[in-house]
Order: C-alpha cells, then sequence, then structure tokens
C-alpha cells in the first residue's frame, strides 16, 4: 500500500513538472523571441539590440526604396519574400517583413551605432541591418536570418553614396541607455 501512495505521488510531480516545462515553452514562443546578434563575443543571438517596434501600417516611402536598391513587396532575399517594407517607425527603425513556408523574420535597418553597442549582424559604412524572427509564425533559422541581413547590407551599400538617408531613420540606442 505505501509503494503505491509513493507511486501516485511521484506521477502527480511529474504531471506538474511537465506542465510547467510545457506553459514556459509556450511563454517563449509566443512572446516571439526577438533576435539580434549578440555583442557578447560568442556570436549567438540575445534579445538586446535593435529596435522592436512592430510595423507601421504605412509602407515605406520612395527614399527607403531607393536606399533599399529598388527592393519592393514579393521580391526575393535569401530565398525569403518580402512581405513588407515599413516607413521609418518612431524608434528610427525600417522594418522589413520576410518569409518562407510559414517561417518569419523582420529585417530592421537604422543608421549605424557608434561603436559596436548593439552589434549589427551586418553593416554598412552608414547602416546596420539587425534581425528579429518569429513575430508572425514560426522562427525563422538563424543562419537564414543572418543570410538575409547580408544580402539586404550589400543592397544598401550599392546606394548608400548616392541616396540621401531617410528622413527620421537614426542608430539604435545602446545598451543600457535611457531612452
Amino acid at each position: 500500500m505505501g509503494h503505491a501512495v509513493k507511486l501516485r505521488c511521484r506521477m502527480r510531480t511529474g504531471a506538474a513538472l511537465v506542465s510547467v516545462v510545457g506553459l514556459i515553452a509556450w511563454a517563449w514562443v509566443a512572446s516571439g523571441c526577438r533576435r539580434t546578434q549578440g555583442s557578447g563575443g560568442d556570436g549567438g543571438a540575445t534579445a538586446q539590440s535593435a529596435p522592436t517596434e512592430r510595423l507601421p501600417d504605412k509602407a515605406a516611402g520612395e527614399e527607403v526604396i531607393a536606399l533599399f536598391g529598388g527592393l519592393r513587396q514579393g521580391d526575393v532575399i535569401a530565398g525569403y519574400t518580402v512581405e513588407q517594407i515599413g516607413a521609418v517607425r518612431g524608434d528610427g527603425g525600417v522594418p522589413v517583413r520576410l518569409s518562407r513556408e510559414g517561417a518569419t523574420m523582420r529585417l530592421v535597418v537604422t543608421l549605424a551605432p557608434e561603436g559596436e553597442d548593439p552589434r549589427p549582424p551586418a553593416r554598412t559604412d552608414r547602416y546596420a541591418v539587425y534581425y528579429e524572427s518569429g513575430h508572425d509564425g514560426v522562427s525563422a533559422r538563424e543562419q537564414d536570418c543572418q543570410r538575409a541581413a547580408e544580402e539586404l547590407a550589400e543592397r544598401i551599400r550599392a546606394q548608400e553614396g548616392t541616396v540621401p538617408v531617410p528622413a527620421g531613420m537614426k542608430a539604435p540606442r545602446k545598451v543600457g541607455q535611457p531612452s
């Protein structure tokens, strides 16, 4: 009889542990896990860094399109389709939403920060390209996000000497810097 009570107690504890782990996993996925290249030297993704405002309803203006080398909705970067290019946001970033087979990512282009804090995954002389994944569905693989950031940076690099900086665009705040 004592053995049955111990077994029942272990089963309840195990079920509770599985429930807690499941709840934590659900909360992490539901939060959208923002990814950007970390500055910790290990090359891993961190939650710190690029601006994280949601995409505005307003589409990008012609100055942003020109800076991105004519990139438009429906074009492909790193095997992902451009779903939306947003206007410059209040935080100074320009969001670009990409998707492929349910996997999504968002690139955010800003003016390059002074130094490397926050460190962008891709940059040009004047601009930085960050990425966030998982906001609108299954997260894109980190290596795909990196490749897409690099491809967008190549397009920008080809234009940055001839196209003016879009109005309102600015560098991200340094990690820990007040707003």
